[in-house]
């Protein structure tokens, strides 16, 4: 079964893996490790979170990534630049997959949220299918990311701001809180969940996030920076607790979506992206030589 995927966006490649605590050889899993570290270390606002303690032993990294989903974007094919780090939780017969924990700290041109959200998007539908997804945040373009890549989210800009549409999903956030902020946040105690709003209020201070609303990444659409500015106070530490739906119908718009990127990338990103291409489609070619072989 496979269990790492790797794309290619002009500039960026995008490597993403599936419970790699669980499968990858301890050489492998200290590389990831130590790239999220250095993407941390070298972003302008470093967070301080307990899935990117320095000290983690090998048997402490193991564990913690045996649940996830993590996905490291490259420039050049080689140089780490941002990581989307997304918890799987499993709690009173839900799955829920949350968008986790995101740090960029290098623009090289292309829209890297919406690069790892595609490829964490195309594991959750080879693993899944169906599952609830979940973001926590108080930035307006990660907010507006993940309306794309769900369905029947709330809260949102477009969606009746009065109550969750499905009542499943006051569930689904106390899963969240149970199984991944408690577990990861620091000093988890101050964190206070407004079931009302679906807003997590928290010290952001300790943990390095922006508070200041003017600094934080805009969105493209006005409708979602006005609803993240009139829905929460950032200098309060409130973050937008999300909830929607991955299902075959986001899938297909995903795929949709990302190919049209890539089509649009190869025209406007120069002849060495066109000629890595057809290096990439040359060794896909190749593998799936070897292993119609292995199969005979």
């Amino acid at each position: 079964m496979k269990h790492t995927y790797i794309d290619r966006f002009g500039p960026t490649t995008t490597r993403h893996y599936f419970n790699p605590g669980a499968y990858l050889d301890d050489m492998t899993l200290q590389q990831i490790h130590h790239e999220l570290l250095l993407v941390n270390g070298q972003a302008k606002n470093s967070v301080e979170h307990k899935l990117l303690e320095s000290d983690d032993t090998l048997e402490q990294i193991r564990t913690k990534f045996k649940s996830m989903v993590v996905g490291i974007l490259y420039k050049d094919n080689n140089t780490p630049i941002g990581f989307l780090i997304s918890p799987i939780i499993k709690q009173d017969g839900l799955t829920v997959v949350h968008a986790g924990l995101v740090v960029i700290f290098e623009n090289n041109g292309t829209n890297l949220i919406a690069l790892a959200t595609a490829g964490l998007a195309k594991i959750i539908f080879r693993k899944f299918r169906r599952v609830y997804t979940t973001n926590i945040s108080a930035t307006p373009r990660i907010i507006e990311n993940f309306s794309r890549f769900t369905v029947k989210g709330w809260p949102t800009q477009q969606a009746n701001q009065i109550k969750p549409p499905i009542r499943t999903y006051t569930k689904v956030a106390h899963a969240l809180v149970n199984g991944y902020v408690k577990k990861y946040f620091h000093n988890p105690e101050s964190v206070v969940f407004d079931e009302k709003r679906f807003v997590l209020s928290s010290d952001t201070d300790e943990m390095g996030f922006e508070k200041n609303f003017h600094k934080l990444p805009r969105a493209a659409s006005h409708s979602v920076n006005s609803f993240v500015l009139t829905w929460i106070d950032t200098e309060k530490g409130e973050d937008i607790l999300q909830v929607g739906v991955f299902n075959t119908w986001v899938a297909f718009k995903t795929w949709a979506q990302v190919s049209l990127y890539r089509f649009f990338l190869m025209f406007n990103s120069g002849p060495a992206y066109r000629t890595q291409q057809k290096a990439d489609l040359h060794s896909i070619e190749a593998d799936q030589d070897s292993n119609s072989i292995e199969r005979a």
